[in-house]
């Protein structure tokens, strides 16, 4: 006996989608994916080689300051979370892919 609302028709058993419920699996997914992505220590070598993205290349010849650590280390984690969303947009429809980036805006 399911517990689930569900409608049956003929030998065809239908679900209703909560919602609710797939975006706390896709925020759980996204989130094991970045802890994991985190971990590897292959991507993150690969992701923060070079130090330098644009205007915020930070300087080899002086110590970087607080501010350049700290704006270095939430870019990323950026990238981090933007390499997890693109992997994760693989396998959704675009519908889903919208949900999934709206909800770590």
């Amino acid at each position: 006996m399911s517990t689930y609302p569900s409608v049956e028709s003929g030998d065809a058993k239908m679900y209703r989608l909560n919602e609710e419920k797939v975006r706390e699996w896709l925020r759980k997914k996204a989130d094991n994916l970045i802890s994991s992505l985190k971990q590897n220590k292959p991507f993150m070598d690969n992701l923060t080689k070079g130090r330098s993205t644009g205007k915020f290349r930070l300087s080899m010849k002086t110590a970087p300051s607080q501010d350049d650590e700290e704006r270095q280390a939430a870019m990323v984690e950026e990238k981090v979370r933007v390499a997890a969303m693109q992997l994760l947009s693989g396998y959704l429809s675009n519908k889903w892919t919208q949900v999934l980036a709206s909800l770590y805006q």
